[in-house]
């Protein structure tokens, strides 16, 4: 019997197990805690210059998130620029993500590249913060 159901992709089957996709490249999933997804993907290769990693954020809790701030640093042989981010606010349930870009570029040293993430927002009236930190940069 055939099913009504659709076909998963292969890629869809993948990003289970080997991260999101997005516009053929892969990601990571650098935060996934108190209901805040934080999926990285780079753009834009170090060989390049600068690194170009957009972050998209999303919202699983079934209440909207207010004041989200995402503040990076990165290892001394590294500088990070942070773009505005294109809202500080999210709806419940994932449905709205809020985008933000970090620039990326080699200062010296040949130390790898690790991100520290410190996440801070307000649901239902109640301040949250959380730390972690990102090792993982498919492609850069």
């Amino acid at each position: 019997p055939v099913s009504d159901q659709p076909q998963k992709s292969q890629d869809d089957m993948f990003s289970e197990f080997f991260g999101v996709q997005q516009d053929g490249k892969r990601g990571v999933i650098a935060v996934n805690e108190k209901g805040i997804e934080i999926q990285l993907f780079v753009d834009t290769p170090l060989s390049s210059g600068t690194a170009i990693v957009r972050m998209i954020c999303s919202n699983n809790n079934p209440a909207p998130v207010e004041n989200f701030v995402l503040q990076a640093a990165v290892t001394k042989a590294y500088q990070v620029e942070l773009q505005p981010a294109s809202s500080n606010r999210m709806d419940a349930f994932g449905g709205s993500n809020i985008t933000q870009v970090a620039n990326i570029k080699k200062a010296g040293g040949a130390q790898a590249l690790r991100m520290r993430l410190k996440i801070s927002y307000t649901i239902q009236g109640n301040q949250q913060t959380m730390q972690h930190d990102v090792s993982d940069f498919p492609g850069i």
